[in-house]
């Protein structure tokens, strides 16, 4: 699949976690979209819909069941879009 990478995020601790000396978090990456919608596996249409290739979007729910109930069905060109 393509349109996507791996890259770093930022973390903090909340002011709500009583003991926050003793807890750590890892080093965590997100999923960053690089790919044009329509066009690559993933892609943004806008500012807040992810495109879906069938093959990224059966990845992804395979993954994450929950993620379908976010799924806004199809576009014209039969891809998924996922309301973000």
């Amino acid at each position: 699949m393509n349109g996507y990478e791996f890259g770093p995020v930022t973390t903090s601790i909340s002011s709500l976690v009583e003991d926050s000396e003793g807890f750590v978090i890892p080093p965590l990456f997100g999923l960053v979209i690089t790919g044009r919608a329509f066009v690559d596996d993933f892609g943004i249409k806008g500012r807040s819909k992810l495109i879906a290739s069938q093959q990224a979007a059966e990845f992804l729910f395979d993954r994450d069941e929950i993620l379908r109930e976010y799924s806004s069905g199809l576009d014209e060109n039969g891809e998924i879009i996922i309301d973000l």
